[in-house]
């Protein structure tokens, strides 16, 4: 759920955070802060105690860490403001920019005359 759900649940942002989720929310982005450590630590808690419970059997070890690696990847900083092939992206907010040298030089945007 923090993962996809965006934008604020009231109106004193005016839209500021309106592409970003809950969880890129959490302690205005700054990453590893207490509460991001322990929002990766219960699905890690879950993951070993579902391994112990299933008596560590090889199949229920890879089912239960495919699933925690899932559920813990989207969590680490180098998936700030990630979008995975477009899913939950916001149009107009998440779109990729790109600049070409023309236009990188020129202010105006427009191509310069040979």
């Amino acid at each position: 759920m923090l993962h996809w759900i965006k934008g604020c649940p009231d109106d004193s942002t005016q839209g500021e955070y309106n592409g970003l989720t809950l969880f890129e929310q959490i302690d205005a982005g700054v990453p590893w802060t207490a509460t991001k450590k322990f929002l990766i630590l219960v699905p890690t808690l879950l993951c070993l105690i579902a391994c112990f419970t299933a008596s560590y059997k090889p199949f229920y070890i890879v089912v239960n860490c495919g699933i925690m690696l899932i559920c813990v990847i989207g969590k680490f900083p180098q998936m700030h403001r990630v979008r995975i092939f477009g899913i939950n992206s916001t149009p107009g907010i998440d779109n990729a920019v790109e600049y070409s040298p023309d236009t990188v030089n020129n202010k105006q945007g427009r191509k310069k005359r040979s």
